[in-house]
């Protein structure tokens, strides 16, 4: 399976990494999913980043903001200029990928002239000759894209089963201890029976990446999985815009969302403001928080960067961040959410002990 992952936000040259997934099944039903570059990361990610720029030129010239028009088409200049070097330098071969670029190179050249020209002028007719030559121009940046970054062919995948038959031999090591981790938590469940309405939560450190949530009970769950995939999308885009806690519902059921951070070396919750982190102005944008990656693990430590913007003169390993996903069964007040979510906490915190979790 072919994947384009974003990658460091640190390294200009990895806005987009193409990648091969390979999924095996170990044993007892653990999934392992291995990840292959495969194309010239300079390559992929100068072309990914003119597609970004060209559409948003094309949408500033809809717009008519002649203003705006300037400085992103330097931009443009900028990464086709990247990707040409970058094409150059990978000795990319092949009669189709050559005929390509050369193409994309030539239609490149005369609407590089067209915009000069407009830029001195501003002239509408040369803004309508621009329009009509960039669907051409984008066809060309696309098939590029394709022929550069999407044939995985040459891919050796041979030693991909024996680095699954050595994680498979590793993981055997302590399967036993992970099956016993893997059981429903009775003890944990049995705590449920003191939260009337409360058929699920989800309670994650996110500083340390462990998570204690009860047994979904497969074979007749109180609540089916995809709701709870809802939740943690739902969660995540209220999240990006700096709510750190959320009470939502449907017809069956109510759902509650918080995130908060602890002082280690105080033992106290402090409260943040993320909506004034998140949407800074470009100038103050040192103490902004606005990662090109989404909430998670897989691209980047979401969560350490935004404690690092909004605790910057703590260090981090002595600020815990947690997150709460609750739900009930029907109607709930929010004063019952919130005060059953704070229990919880304390229960969960009375059952494994704080420095177990």
């Amino acid at each position: 399976m072919a994947i384009f992952l974003q990658g460091v936000a640190q390294d200009p040259q990895s806005g987009c990494v193409p990648c091969i997934a390979h999924l095996n099944t170990l044993n007892k039903g653990v999934v392992l999913i291995q990840l292959v570059e495969y194309a010239p990361l300079s390559v992929a990610s100068s072309l990914y980043d003119t597609f970004f720029v060209l559409q948003k030129i094309v949408s500033i010239q809809m717009q008519g903001d002649a203003e705006a028009l300037k400085p992103t088409y330097e931009s443009l200049e900028t990464f086709v200029r990247q990707s040409q070097e970058a094409y150059k330098k990978a000795k990319i071969k092949g009669d189709d990928v050559e005929s390509c670029f050369k193409r994309f190179s030539a239609k490149w050249e005369n609407l590089k002239k067209m915009y000069h020209e407009f830029l001195k002028t501003y002239e509408k007719d040369l803004i309508v000759r621009i329009e009509s030559n960039i669907p051409s121009f984008h066809e060309d940046l696309k098939q590029l894209f394709m022929l550069t970054c999407c044939d995985s062919s040459a891919v050796n995948f041979q030693q991909l089963p024996e680095v699954a038959a050595v994680v498979e031999g590793k993981l055997l090591e302590f399967s036993e201890f992970l099956a016993v981790k893997a059981d429903r938590n009775i003890t944990i469940e049995a705590y449920l029976e003191d939260f009337p309405g409360l058929i699920h939560f989800i309670y994650i450190n996110r500083s340390s990446g462990l998570m204690i949530s009860p047994d979904l009970k497969t074979s007749n769950p109180l609540i089916p999985k995809e709701k709870l995939f809802d939740m943690l999308e739902f969660s995540r885009q209220h999240l990006k815009k700096g709510h750190a806690s959320i009470m939502w519902k449907d017809k069956s059921f109510n759902y509650a969302y918080f995130l908060w951070f602890e002082d280690q070396s105080t033992g106290s919750s402090k409260s943040i403001d993320l909506e004034r982190h998140l949407n800074l102005p470009s100038a103050n944008a040192a103490n902004s928080f606005k990662p090109n990656f989404e909430p998670g693990l897989l691209a980047g430590d979401y969560y350490q960067l935004l404690t690092e913007i909004c605790f910057p003169k703590t260090p981090v390993h002595k600020i815990k961040c947690y997150e709460l996903f609750c739900v009930h069964l029907g109607l709930v007040t929010a004063t019952c959410a919130v005060e059953h979510a704070r229990r919880l906490v304390a229960t969960i915190a009375d059952v494994v002990g704080d420095d177990a979790f």
